[in-house]
């Protein structure tokens, strides 16, 4: 069993974390064209990878991870796609691959839903407490990774709670990276955002501020997000369905 897209299948039941609207709002709305070398950082099943080499046709696309059954489930994934020739998954620390000399401003684009529970309960198992929580990857891990690894034009793009977004744009800031957009994501309209899609790179830039509201009502979705995420979900006559589990 598994998520079936307009173009790619992804099992997830072995991976660290599963396929959820977060990693799908991050894949369709990150700027991934034009690109030739992307990051995915802490790819778990490799949707965000998989959606990088849909949306980006001559992109080659490295996927890393700390889990190895999360690894081994994106690969197998990206083996499965349409694009198995320009998709690697790794495993290694995100520390250990940003010290590497030859990744050293080597990537175009660098994409990570990262963990970001900074308190509150913890799963047992091992691997979905270090992909939820904030056990092995810090905003600041992260900002200084993207600060060694970026190309000097690339962009570097997370999603993370609305309520954290400050110490995100904070910890970027020290490290020399500019907020370039931001989308506020809100469940409804009416409510307060509970999710922010940041994107950072080195140029200076005045930020674009946008707001991204999901549901009308259940299962009716405002034609915003129909239009961002629409080249992944299946299509029906009624408009939309969510991912086939």
């Amino acid at each position: 069993m598994g998520f079936q897209f307009r173009q790619f299948a992804v099992a997830d039941d072995a991976a660290s974390m599963r396929v959820g609207t977060d990693g799908i709002l991050l894949g369709a709305w990150a700027t991934v064209r034009p690109a030739r070398q992307v990051l995915d950082i802490g790819t778990g099943c490799g949707l965000l990878a998989l959606m990088a080499a849909q949306r980006n046709s001559s992109a080659v696309i490295r996927a890393i991870d700390i889990d190895g059954a999360s690894v081994a489930q994106a690969a197998s994934n990206f083996l499965a796609s349409p694009w198995p020739e320009r998709l690697h998954a790794t495993r290694e620390s995100l520390a250990d691959f940003a010290a590497r000399p030859e990744n050293r401003g080597g990537y175009d684009v660098i994409i990570c839903n990262p963990p970001f529970f900074r308190t509150g309960p913890k799963s047992p198992l091992i691997a979905r407490q270090t992909a939820r929580h904030q056990t092995a990857l810090t905003a600041d891990d992260w900002t200084r990774a993207c600060q060694v690894l970026l190309s000097p034009a690339g962009k570097a793009a997370v999603i993370v709670p609305a309520v954290d977004q400050m110490g995100w744009i904070e910890s970027a800031a020290s490290f020399e990276l500019v907020l370039h957009r931001r989308t506020q994501v809100r469940p409804r309209p009416a409510t307060v955002p509970r999710r922010t899609l940041l994107e950072f790179g080195r140029e200076p830039a005045n930020c674009t501020d946008t707001e991204l509201p999901i549901e009308c009502a259940r299962h009716q979705y405002f034609p915003e997000y129909r239009d961002l995420t629409g080249e992944f979900y299946l299509a029906t006559t009624l408009g939309f369905e969510t991912p086939v589990h």
